[in-house]
């Protein structure tokens, strides 16, 4: 097939060809302008000028420097003068393909080779990926198409990122890149994209909780152990718009809004690359721990149906997925590839016993709970595992799709959008029978287990023209809309307040989030250096739409069907709204908008042979807290053809996000007096623009900023050997979070009164920190194969620390109080761990492979309450991986693994325990005795503590 076609800015066209080595003339003439330079932009402007694609060795080439060419040549002649003295020459390959070779490989005949040719005519003229073969052999005679995938190691990855004008080699880079094919993808056997990449990333985190009403469904995905809203997601090089939802619970990423990462399907991707570098100077707010940019699939034709299942070892948590991805063809000129994905995944339960008495108890001497002769009975019936505590269901459709249309020689239209769905379903606390202000008993008469169902619906569109203005300059002009939303289900729930007359399903409220941009990128080559500039507007759109009215109302009923309750506290008020999650009431309803635009220039040149440098400028103006200015400088220096060592310094900024200006909820607790009597008190996290922030002054939200620098080494003594070391350290000022919860004082007291409040929380610029630490990945493929096949070993290393330098002192009426907690503070500095090591090996054959991988997820500390009051630190733990490939001639392939093969778990819990205890009865007989019902941390668990898992997958290539 023709590669005439490509999606720029962030989008390749890999095609597989098949050469002879018969060699063809161009007779026309060429007008060319090249000057003596490096020979990897010299080759470059060639095929620009010419408008072929080309290959070469990047290895052999890229120290060369090539001579002058002003005038009208044929290809042919051009490639001549341009190669003269560099022991290299050029030919033009099946009217299609100029190739580089050393002159000792041209004319040779040997046996069949595969080769790959990333880009097209006007893709190189627009800046996009030329891939490189890293050990050329010679041109192959009579060759026949093979239908053998190709293998990363078989090409140097150039990165899309990193950089607006021309995309670098990775290793190459003067940032840290790190790029994961497809097949490194689907290779790790998990299902969820964000699983996948923190099995394949070490520097990436994506960790699991549990009893977190909304973070139990949409996890937070983090770079380098920041925030989730610290790292940029981008698709196709485009910015991604975020999650609605905020995680306003004790987790990871508390306080934030993410992108949700697992609605963008493994099965949908070409490649996925990790920018481990700020990178606000070149897109934008957010990008302070660096970018994830996912590539989609763009082959017009062929495609792939895939279908897994798999299960843990305790025989829960059955996962399938099923897969569609085909490519066809628009005419000569285009294509559309089109992915379809389905997951189901059941729940899992880690949940220990629960020992707290569920009908009438006292308490004994010894501290037992002693059940009454009355329920005892009930009380040993009862079953005890009434927590789910685990992985929540999930079922999810998604569909996305790539386009991309040469519209004439010189303009190219390209589109990308998706649809997605996804339905989850949560436990709570289980309320018990005897909690007279949370159930009823005609309804649950042995209490309940509240679900949390949210539907999360997730569309996204952006279409764009990419156009060459003489042989120079080339200009994208883009739109784009994303949009997200969060709907809060509440099943098997009550709302005690309306009696009887409670329903037990309620719409608890929705959330959404949208972002509308357009952008205008150019890049203009002077040869010897490339300027990008550009400027873009967007329009963010957050809204809550209120729940209905049962879901957060206070009927005011007064429970006396008490039978259970002590009578010291007789009939009790119901609590008011679902119980669970009480639903938004239209006093919390947001409609809010705000723009933004920005204008930014960048500089790239190879000032030597052997030294590149990068430099780069950004403006941002956002409605609320005006302009801000960011820059970078980077630059990478060859200095043996084994070893780069590259650096860079950046300053970065993240605007407040919408939802930590806008989100607010209100809830009711009741809580007895200094009297004994029960009371309604009303704690709400308040919007900053609120009545009582202003009372309280609660300054509005300011700008996160920040100053990273890096400096690393790139090593590659010999051949299929690389090696990359990069140190970093990432200052940042004001960051924001949730404050703790703030009580009426003698100075604050009017203020919660004129508001009718009792307490409150509020986002606020709560401190500033500094992180560093250290990324280490290598990998080595062996020259020889072994019994017959060929291996590949990898390592890759995370270690990152961060603290926190400065707590902002607490303004206006609320001065002298500690708004941000203890717990706050250790969120940030350690629910993360602190270091993650990959070991891998692969063996393959034409039909087999064989992969093991060793994963260590490194130490981590967890506190319970707002003042640590309980602390532990989980150790170390390394998981290993196992899986084995078979490929039929047909296309078919069959795969069989282990996820976590021995195991391993987090440490046991010791603390924040829950329904611990001991029951017996009237003569002293065990009923149960249990430690509590979280036998793990439900706050961070980095691997999840679901254990071992086993799976199996069919795919079929055509």
């Amino acid at each position: 097939m023709n590669c005439k076609y490509a999606i720029k800015s962030g989008i390749t066209c890999v095609v597989i060809f098949a050469f002879t080595s018969e060699a063809f003339a161009d007779d026309s003439k060429h007008t060319l302008h090249i000057t003596s330079q490096n020979a990897v932009a010299a080759l470059t402007s060639l095929a620009k000028q010419t408008k072929y694609p080309l290959i070469f060795d990047y290895n052999q080439v890229r120290s060369l420097r090539v001579n002058t060419l002003n005038g009208n040549y044929t290809l042919q002649e051009a490639l001549d003068l341009i190669l003269k003295d560099s022991g290299f020459s050029g030919r033009l390959l099946n009217r299609e393909v100029i190739t580089i070779s050393p002159r000792s490989y041209l004319g040779t005949q040997s046996k069949e080779n595969k080769m790959i040719i990333k880009g097209n005519k006007r893709a190189l003229a627009s800046g996009a990926s030329i891939a490189i073969l890293s050990a050329m052999t010679a041109v192959p005679a009579n060759a026949q198409t093979s239908s053998q995938p190709i293998q990363k190691d078989e090409i140097i990855v150039t990165a899309t990122i990193g950089s607006r004008g021309k995309p670098r080699s990775a290793l190459d880079s003067p940032v840290a890149i790190d790029s994961i094919n497809a097949d490194e993808l689907i290779g790790t056997g998990a299902t969820e994209t964000g699983r996948i990449l923190q099995e394949l990333v070490p520097s990436f985190n994506f960790s699991s909780s549990s009893i977190s009403d909304g973070t139990d469904s949409l996890r937070p995905a983090t770079l380098r152990g920041l925030g989730p809203d610290q790292t940029l997601v981008l698709v196709n090089g485009k910015r991604r718009h975020k999650s609605a939802l905020i995680h306003v619970n004790t987790s990871v990423g508390r306080g934030t809004a993410g992108t949700d990462i697992n609605a963008i399907p493994s099965s949908a991707l070409k490649n996925v690359e990790v920018l481990r570098d700020g990178a606000a100077a070149l897109y934008g707010s957010d990008a302070i721990a660096g970018v994830i940019n996912f590539v989609l699939k763009d082959s017009a034709e062929g495609g792939n149906i895939s279908a897994s299942v798999g299960q843990y070892y305790e025989g829960d948590g059955r996962s399938v997925n099923l897969n569609v991805n085909k490519g066809f063809a628009l005419g000569e000129d285009g294509f559309v590839n089109i992915t379809y994905e389905y997951n189901n995944r059941e729940s899992t339960n880690r949940a220990g016993l629960s020992a707290q008495c569920q009908y009438l108890c006292t308490t004994n001497a010894a501290g037992d709970q002693v059940a009454d002769p009355s329920t005892a009975d009930l009380e040993r019936a009862f079953e005890r595992q009434n927590f789910r505590i685990g992985d929540s269901d999930s079922e999810a459709h998604t569909v996305f799709a790539n386009l991309g249309y040469d519209l004439n020689d010189t303009s190219s239209l390209y589109a990308f959008g998706s649809w997605g769905s996804r339905q989850n379903e949560s436990g709570g606390f289980y309320r018990r029978a005897n909690q007279g202000s949370r159930t009823l008993l005609d309804l649950y008469p042995n209490g309940f287990l509240p679900l949390i169902r949210p539907e999360i619906s997730d569309v996204s569109l952006n279409t764009g023209i990419d156009w060459e203005i003489g042989d120079k300059l080339t200009v994208d002009t883009s739109v784009g809309y994303g949009s997200n939303s969060y709907n809060f289900e509440i099943a098997n729930s009550a709302n005690v307040s309306l009696g009887l007359a409670t329903p037990t399903v309620f719409d608890a409220g929705t959330l959404k989030l949208s972002e509308l941009s357009a952008n205008i990128d150019a890049v203009y080559d002077f040869d010897k250096y490339v300027l990008a500039f550009g400027g873009g507007y967007r329009e963010e759109t957050y809204e809550l739409e209120a729940g209905e009215p049962a879901s957060y109302a206070n009927g005011g009923f007064i429970n006396t069907d008490t039978i259970y309750v002590p009578t010291l506290f007789g009939p009790t008020s119901g609590s008011a709204g679902a119980q669970v999650f009480r639903g938004f009431s239209p006093s919390n309803q947001v409609d809010e908008t705000r723009t933004s635009y920005a204008a930014y220039a960048e500089v790239s040149a190879d000032l030597t042979d052997r030294i590149n440098a990068q430099a780069a400028a950004r403006y941002e103006n956002y409605d609320g807290f005006g302009g801000t200015l960011t820059w970078k400088v980077a630059g990478l220096a060859r200095v043996t053809d084994y070893l780069n060592v590259r650096g860079s310094i950046a300053s970065g900024f993240r605007a407040p996000s919408m939802q930590q200006l806008y989100f607010n909820s209100t809830s009711t607790q009741f809580v007895q007096n200094g009297a004994g009597v029960t009371v309604a008190e009303e704690r709400g996290t308040f919007r900053n623009d609120s009545s009582l922030a202003k009372a309280l002054g609660i300054p509005d939200l300011q700008e996160e900023t920040s100053l990273s620098w890096g400096l690393g080494a790139v090593l590659t003594p010999f051949d299929g050997f690389t090696l990359t070391v990069d140190y970093y350290k990432i200052d940042i000022d004001d960051r924001i979070m949730i404050s703790g919860s703030v009580n009426p004082t003698p100075a604050t007291a009017a203020a919660f009164a004129a508001n009718a409040a009792t307490s409150g929380q509020f986002f606020i610029n709560g401190v500033d920190t500094k992180t560093s630490g250290v990324d280490i990945i290598t990998a080595y493929k062996l020259p020889n194969q072994v019994m017959g096949g060929d291996v590949k070993l990898t390592a890759s290393a995370n270690f990152t620390s961060t603290s926190v330098k400065r707590e902002i002192p607490a303004p206006g009426l609320l001065a002298g109080l500690d708004l941000v907690t203890d717990q706050d503070i250790s969120i940030l500095e350690e629910w993360q761990p602190k270091s993650r090591i990959n070991l891998g090996a692969n063996w393959s054959n034409d039909h087999w492979s064989f992969s093991l991988q060793g994963s260590q997820y490194g130490k981590y500390t967890i506190c319970e309450g707002s003042s640590c009051s309980s602390r532990q630190t989980f150790g170390a733990k390394w998981l290993a991986d196992v899986s084995a490939d078979y490929r039929f001639e047909n296309g078919v392939k069959l795969t069989v693994g282990a996820n976590n093969l021995f195991d391993q778990t987090p440490d046991a819990n010791l603390i924040g325990q829950s329904r611990g205890g001991r029951i017996v009865d009237t003569a002293g007989n065990l009923i149960v005795e249990s430690d509590g019902v979280f036998q793990f941390s439900r706050r961070s668990a980095p691997f999840g503590f679901n254990g071992g898992y086993v799976y199996s997958r069919v795919s079929i290539n055509f």
